[in-house]
């Protein structure tokens, strides 16, 4: 069997039944993605103007079943004869490094001539809600600290040993918001009309838009920017959607190379309209330390390794892989933690931030994940210097993915932080 597929077809939550068919009726399962920094250069097809995957593979259970080979090539081919050569360096690979080994192996190098083209690792194919996150990345390490974070383990570059964290996913440790259609979808769905602005006297806020191309969307606390108004004979309904309002909205569809922030905090409670849905904590103290947590370096590795990365320097969730999704468990810190993360949260709540793909230059965000890692997870600098020192390498790493950068040029300036 041999297709070329959009790359959703190994992330998209619509293609499980498929995957799992692969994984458990196959052998020999070959994924190839293109880690380009143009989306129009990630397709085998020609004109498809999408990212797409070349998937190989052979009919029945083998004693491969279950595990993957996974190419990420920095380029498109350049042609037939090219597409050969890599086909028998392919060949040649026999005992392939492993996205599970003991440490941060980067992969092999899939070399033509002087040219390192690519990476290859094998990983397994188990069954998830968010596929498969071997598409288009260009350094292997940095999946492999991402797998190994989703597992409970900080491992980072330069780390000497591992670090234990509590990582559970999203729906077992907060409940998510109703969707956008039940708050103000048509034909007698909804149970709200929406209107742009927010004053004053709004009986309903909400957060509805994001907002790259201005600053009141930099600093983790930001303003509503709507109001909501209850339709006729509605009120079962918005009394369902106010259970689930709150102050923590999650960015679902981020654009790495745009959006400053993964977690937006609104002083009051608001309803979180569009790709903004609420995350609601029975506890409210620890909407602080989760904002923290997905606002920092590792909070976004957890998003970049869980999102498809079908679209240029975006990461979007669906709501299956959100709720899957890797995060730290904050109902697990201790009293003295969470009131830190809550005065951490209140120091840096209007403090600007720059986009993620430009991270690696912000001060904030260094701030942020030091005060995070020595003063909420108790891993001080002093103490565990190779662990700061092995963040702000992954910063870089991250900073360079082609899926988070997306090629942009220019970049944000704030003009004070």
């Amino acid at each position: 069997m041999a297709f070329v597929l959009p790359v959703t077809v190994i992330t998209g939550s619509s293609w499980q039944k498929v995957r799992k068919m692969w994984a458990e009726e196959y052998h020999n399962v070959l994924v190839i993605t293109i880690a380009h920094e143009d989306i129009e250069e990630c397709a085998f097809s020609a004109d498809t103007g999408m990212a797409e995957c070349l998937v190989v593979a052979k009919k029945g259970r083998r004693k491969n079943t279950g595990r993957g080979t996974f190419v990420c090539l920095k380029r498109c081919l350049h042609g037939e004869l090219e597409a050969l050569e890599i086909a028998k360096e392919l060949h040649k690979f026999k005992n392939i490094r492993q996205l599970d080994d003991d440490t941060l192996s980067g992969g092999e190098p899939l070399q033509i001539g002087n040219e390192v083209v690519g990476h290859v690792i094998s990983a397994p194919i188990v069954q998830s809600e968010a596929g498969w996150p071997l598409s288009r990345v260009k350094d292997m390490s940095v999946v492999q600290s991402a797998r190994c974070l989703a597992n409970g383990l900080i491992r980072i570059p330069r780390q000497t040993s591992d670090i234990q964290l509590t990582i559970r996913p999203v729906s077992e440790i907060a409940t998510l918001g109703i969707g956008t259609k039940d708050i103000r979808g048509g034909d007698g769905r909804g149970a709200f009309d929406v209107e742009k602005g927010c004053p004053d006297t709004a009986i309903y806020p909400c957060l509805w838009h994001m907002d790259s191309d201005s600053d009141s969307q930099r600093a983790m606390l930001v303003p509503p920017d709507a109001h909501a108004h209850p339709r006729p004979n509605s009120a079962e309904k918005v009394e369902r959607i106010m259970k689930l309002n709150g102050r923590v909205h999650y960015n679902v569809e981020m654009r790495f190379n745009a959006n400053s922030l993964a977690v937006m905090f609104t002083a009051q409670n608001a309803i979180g309209v569009n790709k903004l849905p609420n995350v609601v904590f029975d506890n409210k103290i620890h909407d602080y330390a989760w904002t923290l947590w997905c606002n920092s370096t590792l909070g976004l590795l957890c998003h970049w390794y869980q999102s498809g990365k079908q679209q240029q320097g975006r990461g979007v969730l669906s709501r299956a892989a959100f709720d899957a999704m890797p995060t730290l468990d904050v109902r697990q810190l201790s009293d003295a933690a969470l009131t830190t993360a809550e005065q951490i949260f209140k120091e840096l709540k209007d403090q600007k931030m720059l986009p993620f793909n430009q991270m690696d230059e912000d001060p904030v965000r260094h701030k942020l994940d030091r005060l995070l890692l020595s003063e909420v997870l108790g891993i001080t600098a002093v103490e565990r210097p190779d662990v700061h020192e092995g963040l702000a390498l992954l910063r870089k790493m991250l900073c360079q993915e082609p899926s988070i950068h997306g090629g942009k040029k220019s970049k944000v300036k704030l003009d004070a932080h």
